[in-house]
């Protein structure tokens, strides 16, 4: 006895659907052959019926021979957004990278995906491998974290203050995607209104007297467009002190200057309070207008920072020599 296909009621609930969205097409086709009293349903004519089919199979070939459901880009995302949360909760992980102490969990196929390193170091061990201790001293572990971070998440953490290492750490590792980014910032090929920032920084920690120097007078010639940036308030005591001294700032105003010390002050306040009157001795207020200057007691921003005595003894003495013009 010859064995009945029987679909899944899923399946079965599909084909059922397709049935019936596709009556109205058997109906056209009914109707422009003539009535159903017409010859053609009378006598079953046997070459039209064929001769329709046959038609309609070459119409629908290339169709029928795609697959179906196709979206690779969805389904890609799936996996890596997958993989994230993964990695999020530390679930199946099944590789811990110890990088000076600190320990980082890990899937293997992440790592030999995105690096080069990792994924000769895993297909020599043929994956028998449950712990990898770095030992690089070119690799920082704030890089390190940043870098195993656009591994799930695509997203690269860069400041001014720590591209140069993240640059290192993956050209070290491999990284192709990651190291690329970094270098498009660097060149100018992006961020194009803070790339000077990102070259002054780097070339300053790399020793690099002429190319930071070249990058500062960039960078004061772009002054009002910088210090609106969160890059100008990642600068340093020291960048920052270098930075607001230059003898030429494109600023239309001195009281631009003090907005900008009261701002990088204010964001870190805890740590830069010790540096508030340092910071401030760099605004230049004899170039200000007795307007200006007299706006300048009452601050929108640490209007506290006035009770500091220095800081309140050097703001006078500029009041001074303003009103004495």
């Amino acid at each position: 006895m010859d064995k009945r296909i029987i679909f899944p009621e899923e399946l079965r609930f599909c084909v059922l659907t397709y049935c019936y969205r596709s009556s109205k097409s058997r109906t056209d086709y009914y109707s422009s052959s003539g009535s159903e009293n017409s010859s053609i349903f009378k006598n079953r004519d046997r070459s039209g019926t064929v001769n329709n089919i046959i038609t309609a199979y070459k119409e629908s070939s290339d169709i029928l021979r795609q697959p179906y459901g196709r979206n690779e880009d969805e389904h890609h995302t799936r996996l890596g957004e997958h993989a994230a949360v993964l990695w999020k909760y530390n679930k199946i992980t099944d590789i811990t990278i110890k990088l000076r102490g600190v320990s980082y969990a890990a899937h293997k196929t992440v790592l030999s995906c995105y690096s080069k390193y990792f994924k000769e170091m895993l297909l020599e061990s043929k994956g028998n491998i449950s712990v990898i201790n770095l030992q690089l001293q070119s690799v920082t572990n704030e890089a390190f974290a940043i870098l195993l971070q656009y591994m799930y998440t695509a997203n690269l953490t860069l400041t001014c203050q720590n591209i140069g290492d993240v640059y290192t750490a993956a050209r070290k590792l491999g990284m192709d995607g990651a190291l690329q980014l970094c270098v498009k910032i660097l060149t100018g090929k992006t961020r194009h209104d803070v790339h000077s920032v990102y070259t002054y920084v780097t070339a300053r920690k790399l020793g690099l007297t002429e190319a930071a120097t070249r990058a500062l007078r960039t960078m004061c010639k772009r002054f009002e467009q910088i210090v609106g940036t969160p890059e100008f308030l990642d600068l340093t005591y020291d960048q920052v002190m270098e930075y607001l001294k230059s003898d030429v700032l494109a600023t239309r105003s001195e009281v631009i200057v003090f907005l900008s010390a009261l701002k990088w002050i204010s964001v870190q306040y805890m740590e830069r309070e010790q540096f508030a009157t340092d910071v401030i001795s760099c605004v230049r207020f004899p170039m200000m207008s007795l307007n200006e200057i007299l706006a300048c007691h009452s601050p929108p921003l640490l209007p506290g920072i006035l009770e500091i005595p220095q800081i309140k003894q050097v703001l006078l003495e500029g009041t001074w020599s303003v009103s004495a013009v």
